[in-house]
């Protein structure tokens, strides 16, 4: 059996413009980052951080590494690519997955889906604006342990 431990060895955090949708702004015109709960009471820099590891931690706590025993995947580092949006009202939406497995994908999805509210990013006039992130979800697989065979 695989023993799969999820690592998140690096979030890194990529904001793009939406073109399609009106509604979102480039990142560099935010004024204020998304709060994380709990991180509301920390300066700009801590909170960006706060909102990174709040993200980190739920993302560890939620992500179901049990199925990935199933998968059959080989032993290195497999990586999930989620894309979501933190929207004018703080909520997760336009969620999407890209990597080596379809299931490993909806699980990336679904950890995403049950990200609290967060308080949305601002701009320079105070507004509530949205933001759309790409973050990388990095698995270990280990190789299967061999096991001994008892002489007799």
């Amino acid at each position: 059996m695989l023993r799969f431990l999820l690592l998140i060895l690096f979030i890194h955090f990529s904001v793009e413009l939406l073109a399609q949708e009106s509604d979102n702004v480039p990142f560099a015109i935010i004024e204020q980052a998304p709060i994380y709960p709990g991180c509301e009471d920390l300066d700009k820099q801590t909170q960006k951080k706060c909102l990174q590891n709040g993200i980190t931690h739920h993302i560890g706590k939620k992500f179901n590494t049990g199925m990935v025993d199933t998968l059959g995947l080989e032993p290195g580092i497999v990586r999930v690519y989620v894309q979501f949006r933190i929207n004018e009202k703080g909520l997760v939406d336009s969620i999407s997955a890209r990597g080596t497995h379809k299931r490993l994908e909806h699980e990336a999805i679904r950890v995403v889906g049950l990200l609290p509210k967060i308080k949305p990013a601002l701009d320079k006039d105070n507004n509530p604006v949205a933001v759309k992130y790409t973050l990388p979800i990095n698995l270990y697989v280990e190789a299967p342990k061999k096991k001994k065979k008892l002489g007799f």
